[in-house]
């Protein structure tokens, strides 16, 4: 039986807005559709840079029942972008990947302000493809085995387009390798999603815009409950998503699996 989650995505507009009635620490969590997204500014010129920085992930529990025990799992992302060495609008997808091992209930070591991409060549849109894939226990040394030359070359652990990087290529083949291979199981794939951020989307598909986002699972750990945006805010003190007051008790607590990454939209002439 799959355990592949559906998920939801969200935008903290962590600059601008109200904080939450209950704490004045708490930013609520919005979706990323909704038009106050939309109302924030993006530079006008024609083509525009765009970095993505991961805050944190938050690991509620996986899968494999493991109350006492280490989490093994690998987060994926791929976006596409422009070639800024060719003159046709061709688009090349890349991909970077994060492995952690951490108990439930804590921030994954190793993803938190961890840059992903730099300077990824964009107009209206991006296609952001986003894994959390669970490593079996013991395939979990064959991550860092496959992937030794990420960690080894300083800076190709944040995948940089315009600086013209020669790795992008073998990177991005050693992480969809390693998602093939660890991801193969029914069990293994947690979250497989591919959202269209745009700049001016059409109705019901996400905004794209300098912020912060949240991904996370539409239902509790559970299951026995919907997570919606209302029941979530970014606690600055705690420096991480949680439930809400009234959600906590009404959820005994337990959020989901979720994700927070920044992006920044700069101007490219």
């Amino acid at each position: 039986m799959s355990h592949q989650r559906a998920v939801k995505i969200g935008f903290i507009d962590y600059d601008g807005a109200v904080n939450s009635p209950e704490s004045p620490t708490a930013i609520p969590v919005v979706s990323a559709v909704d038009p106050s997204v939309g109302e924030l500014s993006v530079p006008d010129t024609t083509k525009k840079t765009l970095d993505l920085t991961l805050k944190h992930l938050w690991i509620e529990q996986l899968p494999e029942w493991r109350w006492d025990k280490r989490y093994e799992g690998l987060l994926s992302l791929s976006i596409d972008t422009l070639d800024p060495q060719e003159q046709k609008q061709t688009t090349t997808i890349i991909s970077n990947a994060v492995e952690f091992s951490c108990k439930r209930n804590r921030v994954a070591p190793g993803l938190v302000a961890r840059g992903m991409f730099g300077g990824v060549l964009i107009e209206r849109k991006v296609n952001l493809s986003i894994d959390l894939v669970e490593i079996d226990k013991g395939f979990a040394g064959k991550y860092q085995e496959i992937t030794s030359i990420i960690d080894g070359v300083e800076e190709i652990k944040t995948l940089d387009v315009l600086k013209g990087i020669p790795y992008l290529g073998v990177v991005s083949g050693l992480v969809k390798g390693a998602v093939e291979v660890f991801g193969k199981g029914s069990n293994d794939i947690v979250w497989s999603s591919i959202p269209t951020l745009s700049i001016d989307p059409p109705a019901g598909q996400p905004f794209l815009r300098s912020g912060m986002y949240v991904v996370f699972e539409e239902r509790n750990i559970k299951g026995d409950a919907e997570l919606n945006f209302p029941d979530m805010v970014f606690d600055r003190n705690m420096d991480r998503v949680r439930l809400t007051d009234t959600a906590a008790k009404d959820f005994e607590g337990d959020l989901s699996n979720c994700l927070v990454f920044s992006v920044d939209i700069k101007p490219r002439d």
